[in-house]
């Protein structure tokens, strides 16, 4: 008896394993269909939202096994399925299916068929397709859903639009986000620190950037979403790309549904909102996803290029030829380490030799013959058989190829070429002379005709055999005479002899009709094989002809009996087959072969067995055994499990044969398809099985209603909600007992319901409790129509749940978001109400202590004038720390991105902190490393702060050492480390110091001082700005302090390039320092009169932009050019930004003038104007005498400027005072008067801006900072507004300035 072999387990679990993903990517497209009709389907029977097909063609793009059709038939059952949950008639259910799944193989098919199997997202040309094939499905699918929303009471064209946009979009959107994540998971790699971090930043942002758009609703911000995009494809490529869109999408998403973003400034309904989500996604995919892919081909093609370079290195030197070059005089001078191995000699002692010193005599004549023909250009390359001598003095046999080598104008420069050792090839050819006699002599004495063929397929030898089988001659048979033997010459038009041989020990076998001696058919087998010489280069072929007339007239006969009976076999519908005596199956027809999936013969004797289902095995095959061991029939019904996984049910029939003798020679039967009907009997049961069990155990309870609001059904679950027997509820009333207010709402949905204007519905009302009288709780109905087979309302399903305890989570919720909004909103007003009070008297504190600072005093009055300003600086320090805090706490500190020129800003920084390490007595270093690049994108301001609070915190803990400032670069990130050899920080507070108010212990405040808040401050700058801060201490050692931001190289703009060429400016001889103040307001002209003179500058003033032009030019040609310009930005007649393009314009470059802006607002336009007018940088106002200095000592080199300790300030500081405030009272009356008499024409109105210019620019001098801020902003809006509305915003504004004054 047979043994059964028994399928291992590992193959049922994996079939088990791959039904159960079939049925988990049903159910997940099932979801996604529900949700999407659920959730933003508006009046229409198309969802706004569709993303199961999106999801589906992602899935299957990247499903590795044959489980598509499957798959593609699970979804489509369980759309049918979902469909009719929402409320379709079959017919729509199934059609609507249908065309999803059109939609779905349309792409399917197109995108394998143009890409293959796999395609790649990375390929810009399969990107394009992919976009365009979003498109074009949808169209298709779109057109056969027609004809299932023909019988909704909608308008077809706008159907077919929504539904053509909801699935191009989701596929445009969502497949290639599913495509590039399996391809980043199956392509994962070992996580390392730096792509840890670079992925967390990444992330970071996004998802940062993605709640600071979406968080609001108020300005139209989505366009911000596109750099974060952007951003990500330059850092992470591809992966990247789709990381930051899925975190967009996400957050966008949510806020989108719960009400919030920008997406709520769309005008429409719930679908157009929705509509403008998934095209603004599209669109940041679509910028995104090609600059990654095009950036991720640069990196292929780098490391192509690198791993070219290094193969043609490798290959150069483990050549087993000699490679080498020759000057013009025939000498060597390059040649490969292989010329050691064949000549014995050293490279080195052999350049510089001829390359005749070596060879044999003869063969060295033949070279100097050969050599200047090639020189003169008469050959261009030759090849030359050679005899040299070894460093041993051994003889060898050399092949050389030389080639000419010319320059770019066709000049001779020297020859190329290879030197291969033929040595051993020469001995063989010897040998092979002599092998070539022996074969000859055995084939004539062959019993079998032998030929042989060279490469050509040219035969050039057959025995005598052949030729007395054929009747040709030796001659008449050779090349491609034999030709003339067969006869039938199509059979190698079609398939040509000598073909089809790929390496050594290929055979080839064909029968062949010749014709012989006599004229009959001669039938011949062939036996070819190929022949290759030892560097798998084709020689020839070599064969022996068989004669198999004979054995083919029996094989012909057998092969017509067996093709007779085979026709029969495979015209019958079932499947059949044939076992011998002991049951060993022998044959089965094609029919078996669909039936079990069998693809080769391992079905034979018991093999059969390894497609029985495991639970049917065992069953089937004792039974089977019985029959054949008691010589009876058989009849069983089981399950084929075929090796894509499915399965095919039939039943069974098989009989016993009997020969002559009455001897059981053989079974035969049949295999009858009952699969369909298995599948139906399963798919009834199954259905009963899970109405019954939904009906029992849902939690929610669901009402069967009638039109006229009658219960036709109550679940189990309606006991638990109402506390009533839900038998007793069937029958009554269902529209009762709502709270008044939503009464009328809920009859409303019902009745719109019951009319079939609705389909479906959710509803949040209130219902009193069973047996307790005005006692209510919220219920939530989720509603839907049942219609009949014509379409009509039928009755009305409804799932009914609690929703109490989320109402009141929701009210909690809304007064603790009031709450904390209250809070923050004081905070903020608080922070202002302190910055207003603290800076408008300190800017006149150190107003005039400078300018008191300038005037004549003696010693202890300078020292005593020197604290009141460093008191007061220290003030303003604590103030704008304070404020960065409170703009980061509010998500309203801004980054900007410019380039930066690191080395010139940290060299600026150590210079500032030069003075504190000298009065210590510490060493301050700065190391920056070479390679780091000139420029880079980032926030020069805020790495200027972080530096020097860093290296300003290391020189106040450092006593004895020193503190270093180092600068590199790892792996596309930024670092600036600072280094000290102070009092280091406990391991358990090396958190705590990043945290507002925090030092490292109690004493470090009492022995050190400070606030504690600039490390928390620059820990939340470095993180704003893309990096982190991170610090490594030990106790009494020393601290090192490392500031890691990304990396983005950039360049410097061309104004920048003009600041930089003035500011490296190099006279021959130091000189006082000539400079132009173009001011038209008569206090900033004695202000900055005053500052220049006590700074020892030449100054002089121009009155307006023309006099400022007409003055440069005429000192420049008197021979005494002005060094610098101040230029106010507004004044009469010219303004500072048309005076500065007029000196630009006429010959007065950056390099030769530079122009630094005076303006009394540092507003981002105002200064990207000067900019793009010529001038260089800019000072706000109120101008300090140190910002005067800084600005004249960074453009103007080699001045002299030494403090004038006996030249007399122009006017006095009280002077200035009470011209200031004549002028103040004056802009006060004229906007008093204006408002007043509410009149206010073009002239009016210029003067008056003119007038709130000037007082911006002044008042901060003299301590009235608030009026000065005041004054800007309400010019600022007059300059913004219509002419028609100047009033108005004059009128707004005026009690806010006469506050400040």
């Amino acid at each position: 008896m047979t043994k059964i072999i028994v399928e291992p387990t590992s193959r049922r679990a994996k079939f088990v394993l791959r039904v159960l993903a079939i049925l988990a990517i049903a159910g997940l497209v099932s979801a996604l269909a529900y949700a999407g009709l659920a959730l933003t389907r508006t009046g229409g029977r198309v969802a706004a939202l569709w993303l199961p097909n999106a999801v589906l063609v992602g899935i299957l793009l990247r499903t590795r096994n044959n489980s598509c059709p499957w798959i593609v038939a699970a979804c489509f059952a369980a759309n049918v399925v979902t469909n009719m949950l929402v409320g379709d008639v079959p017919s729509v259910a199934v059609t609507l299916s249908f065309a999803n799944a059109t939609e779905v193989v349309i792409a399917i098919f197109v995108m394998r068929r143009a890409f293959g199997r796999n395609p790649e997202v990375g390929d810009l040309r399969t990107l394009g397709a992919f976009l365009a094939l979003a498109i074009m499905a949808p169209l298709a699918s779109g057109a056969v859903a027609l004809t299932g929303l023909a019988t909704n009471d909608q308008d077809m064209l706008t159907a077919y639009g929504s539904w053509v946009i909801s699935d191009g979009l989701s596929l445009a959107i969502v497949t290639p986000l599913i495509l590039v994540a399996v391809d980043a998971w199956r392509a994962r790699r070992p996580l390392t620190r730096s792509t840890a971090t670079n992925w967390g930043v990444l992330l970071c942002l996004a998802l940062i950037g993605s709640v600071l758009i979406f968080s609001q609703e108020r300005f139209p911000f989505l366009f911000l979403a596109c750099p974060i995009v952007i951003v990500a494809a330059f850092r992470a490529g591809i992966p990247g790309t789709a990381a930051s869109v899925g975190i967009v999408a996400v957050v966008a998403s949510i806020a989108t549904f719960l009400g919030t973003g920008p997406i709520m400034l769309v005008h429409g309904d719930v679908a157009a909102k929705i509509l403008v989500l998934q095209a603004f996604l599209a669109t940041a995919f679509a910028m995104g996803l090609p600059v990654a892919t095009v950036l991720a081909g640069r990196e292929t093609l780098r490391r192509q290029l690198a791993d070219a370079q290094s193969f043609t290195s490798t290959i150069l030197d483990n050549m087993q030829e000699v490679v080498f070059r020759t000057d013009t005089a025939g000498r060597w001078i390059f040649l490969n380490p292989a010329w050691e191995n064949l000549t014995g000699y050293s490279v080195r002692e052999s350049l510089g030799w001829t390359t005749t010193k070596l060879l044999h005599t003869e063969d060295k004549a033949v070279t100097l013959d050969i050599y200047p023909k090639i020189a003169v250009g008469d050959l261009e390359e030759a090849r030359l058989r050679q005899r040299f001598f070894t460093a041993s003095g051994e003889r060898r046999h050399i092949e050389v190829l030389v080639r000419r080598l010319t320059d770019g104008d066709g000049r001779f420069i020297g020859t190329t070429g290879n030197i291969r050792d033929v040595s051993e090839a020469v001995h063989h050819d010897r040998e092979l002379a002599e092998s070539e006699a022996r074969f000859r002599c055995m084939a004539e004495a062959a019993p079998v005709g032998i030929f042989r063929a060279d490469a050509l397929g040219q035969v050039t030898y057959v025995n005598r055999l052949w030729c007395e089988k054929v009747g040709l001659t030796v001659n008449e048979s050779l090349g491609s005479g034999w030709m003339q033997a067969v006869a039938d010459p199509q059979a190698y038009a079609d398939d040509p002899a000598f073909t089809g041989f790929h390496a050594a020990g290929d055979v080839r076998r064909r029968t062949v009709r010749l014709r012989g001696v006599a004229g009959d058919d001669l039938w011949v087998e062939t036996v070819n094989a190929a022949e290759f010489d030892e560097n798998g280069t084709l020689t020839g072929y070599v064969g022996v002809i068989v004669d198999v007339t004979v054995q083919r007239a029996a094989t012909e006969a057998l092969r017509d009996s067996e093709r007779k009976f085979q026709t029969l076999a495979n015209l019958a519908p079932a499947g059949i087959f044939r076992t011998d005596g002991t049951g060993n199956c022998q044959y089965v027809n094609d029919a078996w072969l669909r039936l079990t999936g069998f693809e080769d013969d391992s079905w034979r004797n018991d093999g059969w067995t390894t497609s029985l289902h495991p639970d049917d095995r065992d069953r089937v095959y004792a039974a089977w055994a019985a029959a054949v061991a008691e010589r009876r029939a058989f009849r069983e019904e089981w399950r084929w499990v075929r090796k894509d996984g499915s399965i095919s049910w039939v039943d069974g029939i098989g009989r016993p044969e009997v020969d002559e003798k009455g001897v059981v020679s053989s079974f035969v039967g049949v295999n009858i398809d009952i699969t369909e009907r298995r599948a139906a009997e399963v798919k009834l049961a199954e259905r009963e099985a899970q109405l019954e069990l939904l009906a029992t155990n849902a939690t929610d309870a669901v009402f069967r209603i009638g039109l006229d609001g009658r219960c036709r059904y109550a679940s189990p679950s309606v006991g638990r909600l109402t506390g009533i027997d839900p038998a007793q509820i069937v029958g009554r009333q269902m529209l009762a007992r709502f709270h008044p207010e939503d009464c009328a709402t809920v009859t409303d949905a019902f009745l719109n319901l019951a009319s079939g204007s609705l389909s479906e519905t959710i509803i949040t009302y209130r219902s009193e409790l069973a047996g307790e009288p005005g006692v209510y709780r919220w219920l939530e109905a989720n509603c839907g129509l049942v219609r009949d087979v014509a379409g009509r309302p039928s009755e009305v399903i409804a799932s009914i749940r609690d929703v109490s305890s989320k109402k009141e989570m929701e009210e909690a919720l809304r007064q603790a978001r009031a709450n904390a909004e209250n809070a923050t909103s004081a905070k903020a007003a608080f922070l202002a109400n302190m910055s207003h009070e603290i800076r408008t008297p300190m800017n006149g504190v150190l107003g005039f202590t400078e300018l008191l600072a300038a005037s004549s005093l003696d010693q202890e009055q300078q020292r005593q004038v020197q604290l009141i300003a460093e008191s007061g600086r220290a003030m303003m320090r604590l103030l704008n720390d304070i404020l960065d805090i409170s703009k980061i706490d509010s998500g309203q500190m801004e980054i900007s991105s410019e380039p930066v020129d690191l080395r010139h800003k940290l060299q600026n920084c150590v210079r500032l902190m030069e003075a504190v390490a000298m009065s210590k007595g510490l060493l301050l270093t700065l190391d920056i490393d070479p390679v780091l690049p000139e420029y880079i994108l980032s926030d020069a301001l805020r790495i200027r702060q972080i530096a020097l609070n860093l290296i300003g915190n290391a020189l106040k803990f450092t006593d004895t050492g020193g503190v270093t400032v180092r600068a590199s670069v790892l792996d596309q990130t930024l670092l600036i480390e600072v280094i000290d050899t102070g009092v280091g920080i406990p391991d358990d507070r090396l958190n705590a110091i990043f945290q507002q108010f925090a030092q490292a212990d109690g004493s470090i405040a009492r022995r050190f001082g400070g606030t504690g808040l600039g490390l928390s401050i620059s820990s939340e700058l470095a993180r704003l700005m893309g990096g982190a801060i991170d610090v490594r201490s030990e106790l009494d050692k020393g601290s090192t302090f490392t500031i890691r931001l990304p990396l983005q190289v950039t360049t410097r703009n061309s104004n920048e390039q003009a600041a930089f060429a003035a500011a490296e400016r190099n006279e021959p001889l130091a000189k006082r320092a000539r400079i132009l103040i173009a001011e038209d307001y008569e206090i900033n002209q004695m202000l900055m009169l005053s500052l220049a003179t006590a700074a020892n500058f030449d100054a002089a003033i121009a009155k307006d932009g023309a006099e400022a032009v007409r003055m440069v030019e005429d000192a420049a040609a008197d021979g005494k050019p002005y060094d610098l310009v101040f230029m106010d930005m507004q004044m009469p007649l010219v303004d500072g930004l048309e005076a500065t393009r007029r000196l630009r314009a006429r010959g007065f470059s950056a390099e030769r003038l530079p122009i630094v802006a005076l303006t009394a607002n540092a507003y981002q336009d105002d200064i990207r104007a000067c900019l793009e007018a010529g001038m260089q940088t800019h000072l706000s106002k109120p101008v300090r005498t140190r910002d005067l200095t800084d600005v004249i000592s960074r453009f103007v080199k080699n001045t002299m400027r030494e403090k004038a300790l006996d030249q007399p300030v122009l006017l006095s500081a009280d002077s200035i005072q009470d011209l200031y405030l004549e002028r103040r009272e004056t802009t006060l009356k004229v906007i008093a008067t204006a408002v007043r008499e509410k009149h206010l024409d073009k002239q009016s109105l210029a003067h008056i801006t003119d007038l709130l210019h000037k007082l911006a620019g002044t008042a901060g001098f003299f301590g009235e900072a608030a009026l000065g801020s005041a004054a800007a902003e309400l010019e600022a809006q007059l300059t913004r507004v219509a002419s028609d509305e100047t009033l108005s915003v004059l009128s707004d504004g005026w009690p806010k300035l006469a506050d400040a004054a």
